[in-house]
Formats: structure tokens, C-alpha cells, sequence
């Protein structure tokens, strides 16, 4: 079986990077089953960007947000991974711009029972 693959993005108030993130993963070789956006408490121009990316956006586009009450990243990674839908979850910053080969390139190197971490 092919593992389905979610991308947890996290975000805090830079929806310009944020829109070079999702653009990099809609761009992909292959693309992932979900990106969920884990959202720290953003203003109100991050939920516009989302709305207007999710109309044409090539998979399941989800916004996760909670209200800023000091940095809570790990909360928000850890919504993000409860609402994957994948059986593989690959976690990114809301400014790391991927390659175009990242999901293959994850896909290629997975192993069941592994958790990978670099920079």
C-alpha cells in the first residue's frame, strides 16, 4: 500500500511566505493527499489567503486555527497531526519553500516504524 502523505504547514501572521510554501507544495512532482495549515493565532489575512488559495488548490486544503495566547507551536503541530488524514505526516515551518521533488523524495526514503527530522 501506498502511504497517503499530509503536509502539516504551520503559520504565524507572514501569508506572504506562507503563499510561497503552499504554491511549492501545489507545484510538486507528486503531490500530497492533504496540506493542513496550523495557524498560531494569525490576523485575519492568513484565513483570506487560505479562502481564496482552497478554491483551486489541487488537494485537500485545511486551515487549523487557535487563538494567539503566546507561542503555542507545538499545540498547533500537534492539532495538525490529529486531524491528518495521511499515514504519513511530514511537519514544515510556514516559511520553508520546498523543491519540487520533496514529496517523491520523502515518499522514496519512508520507513514504517521511522521518524526522519533534518534541516
Amino acid at each position: 500500500m501506498t502511504p497517503r502523505i499530509s503536509v502539516a504547514v504551520i503559520t504565524y501572521n507572514w501569508p506572504a511566505a506562507l503563499e510561497l510554501v503552499l504554491q511549492a507544495l501545489a507545484a510538486q512532482s507528486e503531490l500530497p493527499h492533504e496540506v493542513i495549515v496550523t495557524d498560531d493565532g494569525s490576523q485575519p489575512a492568513t484565513r483570506g489567503l487560505l479562502e481564496r488559495m482552497a478554491r483551486d488548490y489541487p488537494v485537500r486544503l485545511v486551515h487549523l486555527w487557535q487563538p494567539d495566547d503566546g507561542a503555542r507551536m507545538s499545540r498547533a503541530r500537534n492539532r495538525a497531526i490529529a486531524a491528518a488524514q495521511g499515514d504519513y505526516v511530514i511537519l514544515l515551518d510556514g516559511d520553508m519553500v520546498v523543491e519540487r521533488h520533496f514529496i517523491a523524495d520523502h515518499r522514496a526514503f519512508a520507513r514504517s516504524g521511522c521518524f526522519v527530522q533534518g534541516s
